[in-house]
């Protein structure tokens, strides 16, 4: 539905995602990977949508193979909420939220 809410519990691979233009959220807990490639609308490349938040430490890094696949595309944001350090790799296109002072994205490819 338009306000989806998913909170993964264990280390998580969503493969394809596309949020569909839907205020949809993933959440993330401490110390937790969340591997995917994430749309905002794939049927319309103007919409953003969709939020992942971590809770503190993690990682979101890509699913696919190919390096030229982002693994964020016009989704809404990237949030850390907590204090610790979210590690992003590969090519992203959303807003990055520090929602902590204590709040830290470290770019794994440099």
């Amino acid at each position: 539905t338009a306000a989806s809410k998913v909170a993964i519990t264990q280390n998580s691979n969503f493969g394809t995602t596309d949020f569909g233009n839907l205020a949809a959220q993933i959440t993330v807990p401490d110390t937790m990977t969340l591997t995917g490639n994430f749309t905002g609308d794939a049927s319309n490349h103007g919409n953003t949508a969709g939020v992942i938040t971590f809770a503190a430490n993690g990682t979101l890094a890509s699913a696919s193979a190919d390096a030229n696949v982002a693994v964020t595309n016009n989704i809404t944001a990237i949030e850390a909420s907590g204090i610790g350090v979210v590690q992003l790799s590969g090519t992203h296109t959303a807003e990055l939220r520090l929602g902590n002072a204590g709040s830290i994205f470290k770019l794994a490819d440099g």
